[in-house]
């Protein structure tokens, strides 16, 4: 598989910052109607392509970057991720580079933004089956960069907002220090974001998010035909399960949850306890026959529980790329563009000719029978079942052609991650 792991950048030129982000996940008809009278999204109308490939702010962040993801490999990203970094840079840029930047990434207000990841990252500290890690850091290369410094107002400002880790390296150090932090915070997953020392300064975001499912599939693997996108086919391994889901299906689309951590059960039980872990509720939403171009989120709100049978691919997605091109159709311009960039809150000088060179982000997940990291399997208890669910219809839910999967925070309503699986590749 094509890899995307080597930054390189011209020399002499222009001061510049390079953004990284790196993540790791382990784990003609009629319009109709939902039941609320809410218009249903149509893979068939055209809805998604003219605006979502637009600058059209009304459709979430993370479906206007998926319509840009490529369709000749599997990928996987986090839009949170991306959101963080880009934030990091609009709170030191002004005028209309920082205009840009929150307005593609949908943030209202900067200073909010700064709070509702502040608060994210401290929920995410202890919970149990659900490990999620959130980590940003700024470094500067004192030996390329000697006449600029970040500004004493933007580093406190970046390090209130999201305890960021600030360090300075010089040509010598930079590629070891950063790549250390980076396979520190990502629990050794990605550890060579960085090849060479040819930046100014380095923005990096991390997100590291490890889970096993509430219910795991305990119906064992076996070999069977993935038929992938362009007409090819090959066998791989599938596991399987039958339970009761979350689930919806229509004409044009099937989608089900699979949810992660500790059951309602326990967390209600638990609700006393001081040191039990903090309530989290995500879920990966898995969706076949869908389109890209369509926002799912209408439909993860009608989803009902029944009794499903799921058979799914194991499988491992590793991708990187500059999203900057991306971006650029998006509505982000100004901080690419040495000449017009206005970071100078980042610099504290007037007019610095300061600009981002890429946005570099990498992602890394796994899903087996347990969840979204290999471990030690805990014996399943025992399935009570009543007349009605052995007697109920069960559903069928076959992953053996392309899908669609996304990760959400339930309570926070946050894309963690988004990927498509459409080719039988391991990793």
């Amino acid at each position: 598989m094509k890899k995307h792991k080597k930054y390189h950048t011209k020399k002499y030129i222009k001061s510049f910052f390079m953004l990284f982000v790196l993540t790791v996940l382990l784990c003609g008809c009629a319009k109709e109607t939902f039941e609320n009278g809410t218009e249903m999204p149509s893979a068939s109308e055209e809805l998604a392509e003219k605006q979502l490939l637009s600058k059209d702010k009304s459709h979430p962040f993370e479906y206007r970057l998926n319509a840009f993801m490529p369709r000749d490999r599997n990928y996987v990203f986090s839009p949170l991720s991306i959101k963080m970094s880009l934030d990091l840079a609009a709170n030191g840029a002004d005028g209309k580079t920082k205009d840009e930047i929150i307005e593609t990434i949908a943030v209202e207000n900067i200073e909010k933004f700064n709070s509702y990841e502040k608060q994210l990252i401290s929920t995410y500290v202890n919970n149990g089956d659900i490990q999620i890690k959130l980590a940003n850091s700024l470094w500067l290369n004192t030996d390329r960069i000697k006449k600029l410094n970040f500004s004493d107002t933007y580093l406190r400002t970046i390090g209130r907002m999201n305890n960021a880790k600030l360090g300075n390296v010089t040509n010598k150090d930079a590629v070891d220090t950063i790549n250390v932090w980076c396979a520190q915070n990502t629990n050794n997953k990605i550890t060579n974001i960085l090849d060479n020392n040819e930046f100014g300064a380095a923005l990096v975001n991390a997100l590291y998010f490890s889970g096993k499912w509430t219910k795991p599939f305990k119906d064992g693997t076996q070999v069977k035909t993935f038929n992938e996108r362009g007409g090819g086919s090959a066998d791989i391994t599938f596991m399987s399960n039958t339970d009761t889901y979350n689930y919806y299906e229509d004409s044009e689309v099937k989608m089900i949850e699979l949810p992660y951590g500790l059951t309602k059960e326990v967390k209600d039980a638990n609700k006393d306890d001081k040191n039990a872990p903090d309530s989290v509720d995500i879920a990966m939403y898995v969706v076949l026959n869908g389109d890209r171009r369509m926002e799912l989120s209408p439909y993860m709100d009608i989803l009902s529980p029944e009794k499903v049978h799921i058979t799914m691919p194991v499988f491992k997605i590793a991708y990187g790329a500059d999203y900057i091109d991306p971006l650029k159709q998006l509505g982000v311009n100004t901080a690419f563009d040495s000449k017009n960039a206005d970071f100078h809150f980042m610099t504290g000088v007037d007019k610095p000719k300061l600009a981002i060179e890429k946005v570099a982000h990498e992602a890394y997940i796994t899903a087996d029978e347990n969840g979204t990291e290999t471990a030690p399997a805990e014996k399943p208890a025992a399935n009570t079942k009543t007349v009605e669910e052995d007697e109920a219809e069960i559903k069928e839910f076959i992953a053996n052609e392309p899908f669609t999967f996304l990760i959400v925070d339930k309570r926070m309503n946050e894309v963690l991650f988004m990927g498509e699986f459409a080719y039988a590749e391991t990793e």
